[in-house]
């Protein structure tokens, strides 16, 4: 006989999956227009309009268009995601990588916000979880190594 199981006894577990895909997303991008106008459609089935208007926020002050012109590729790495499940409150620790032909920037990447269940999963948000009151509280530089020019 098939058991049904409690969709609540891996819900953490789907949080902090949907938190490392959002961010993954959101923060991995290759100089390239097309893939960062998709790694974004993406990210926005997962977030709400605080994910919209950092996006809106970044495309303004051309960041975009800086990772198109300096051939930069941008990775992040997960390093851990702290999770208040009854508050459905997170908060993601990660580590960026940007590499350009000049330099390899590393970064420290903090953010924060809160998670709501959705009534319907889909394809583009399978967990039906939406990260919402989305906000960085770091993200500055912790290493910039000079690659050699020949």
């Amino acid at each position: 006989m098939a058991k049904q199981t409690d969709i609540l006894v891996n819900r953490a577990a789907e949080y902090r999956a949907d938190i490392a895909r959002f961010h993954s997303l959101f923060f991995s991008l290759t100089p390239d227009e097309k893939f960062i106008e998709y790694q974004m459609k993406q990210a926005m089935y997962l977030v709400d309009e605080s994910g919209a208007m950092q996006y809106a926020n970044l495309k303004e002050r051309n960041f975009f268009s800086s990772i198109l012109s300096s051939s930069a590729v941008l990775t992040i790495r997960t390093d851990s995601i702290f999770l208040d499940e009854h508050k459905k409150y997170f908060r993601y620790y990660g580590t960026q990588k940007i590499d350009r032909r000049s330099s390899v920037v590393t970064r420290s990447l903090v953010t924060e916000g809160y998670l709501q269940d959705l009534e319907q999963r889909s394809e583009n948000n399978p967990h039906a979880v939406l990260i919402t009151r989305w906000k960085t509280l770091e993200n500055k530089d912790k290493e910039n190594v000079q690659k050699n020019s020949f």
